[in-house]
């Protein structure tokens, strides 16, 4: 049902541009990660999804698609992704087991994701993993990042042994599912102060689980969806032969930043 509205000619149309803007208009690879769009109307999953005539309200909100009004009546729902795009999230298997929603208009919260349901518990899985692991196990290399974009920009050049966390901190759950795979992690987070305490937090977790982990900070601005659509996934990896291991990253932030004479 996304999906064709995203290729609705109208409907999807604003969404379409949103997507063009950001450099991902490739059909193929839109198409292979089921990329779709979420009307703005309040009730338009809902309605699509009861007149299938095969699901019924409790099951559509057990799936997380929908929400109640708070305090309202017991009938009152309305959908929980609207004006968004919409991606899909897949185990390690490929099951469909979750949504999560970008909006293309400035408002926030930026990204909403699907709440815990029988089939998704948060922290339990890694966009891309399905897609991901034989690169990772060939490679013996985990190249971890934040975003949806990031992992399919990386996904769409070749370099396939990448994973994201989707902008929430790593947990032991998904550093136990990497170390199904491999025993060397990269980290790569934004550069800024929220990025670089991520990046503490991650190395932690990956420690705690026995896996090596190396960090590789991409110059200030850029993400590996910027800088691999700027600059090319062949400089990308140039700049990957440059990660460091955490423990060298950590001591030389103070050693550039710091007065050494004290």
């Amino acid at each position: 049902y996304f999906i064709s509205l995203l290729k609705n000619d109208e409907g999807g149309r604003l969404a379409r541009a949103y997507l063009k803007s950001r450099g991902f208009y490739d059909e193929d690879l839109l198409s292979d990660y089921g990329i779709g769009w979420a009307a703005p109307g309040w009730k338009d999953v809902m309605i699509h999804l009861k007149n299938n005539g095969k699901y019924s309200g409790k099951d559509i909100l057990r799936a997380g698609l929908i929400k109640q009004k708070e305090g309202a009546e017991a009938e009152s729902f309305y959908d929980r992704f609207r004006g968004r795009i919409i991606f899909p999230f897949q185990d390690i298997h490929g099951n469909l087991i979750a949504f999560a929603g970008r909006v293309i208009d400035g408002n926030e919260p930026k990204y909403l994701n699907s709440p815990e349901t029988p089939l998704y518990i948060k922290g339990k899985h890694l966009f891309g993993l399905n897609r991901a692991r034989g690169a990772i196990r060939k490679q013996n290399r985990a190249l971890v990042m934040e975003g949806y974009f990031d992992q399919m920009r990386a996904h769409q050049f070749g370099i396939r042994n990448t994973v994201a966390t989707c902008g929430t901190a790593l947990t032991p759950a998904q550093a136990m599912l990497l170390k199904n795979h491999t025993n060397r992690t990269t980290l790569i987070f934004d550069s800024d102060s929220a990025g670089q305490a991520a990046t503490e937090r991650g190395f932690g977790v990956l420690l705690e689980q026995g896996l090596s982990v190396e960090v590789l900070f991409l110059p200030t601005g850029h993400d590996p969806d910027s800088f691999i659509q700027q600059f090319g996934p062949e400089k990308f990896l140039e700049e990957l032969k440059n990660a460091k291991p955490f423990i060298e990253s950590y001591i030389m932030n103070p050693i550039e930043s710091g007065d050494l004479s004290t």
